[in-house]
């Protein structure tokens, strides 16, 4: 089963290099990571309120830092 996992994730992977390279003729880069991140975001926000899991972390504070040095390098 773990196998199956893998398989779905690579094509699901080439899938958006795909739909990347055809982007990228009409919409600049950050609008293209804009928009990849807003689907992903779209497809685990739904994951997460189907299953009930909860968002709460020991370690938000260190989450929060980490973005904060993310987001500061770019």
């Amino acid at each position: 089963m773990q196998s199956l996992w893998m398989i779905a994730a690579s094509l699901l992977f080439a899938c958006m290099g795909v739909c990347v390279k055809l982007g990228a003729a009409q919409f600049a880069a950050a609008e293209l990571v804009f928009w990849r991140s807003f689907i992903a975001t779209l497809l685990i926000g739904s994951y997460v309120l189907l299953r009930r899991l909860p968002l709460a972390t020991p370690h938000a504070r260190t989450h929060v830092i980490a973005a904060c040095r993310a987001s500061s390098r770019w």
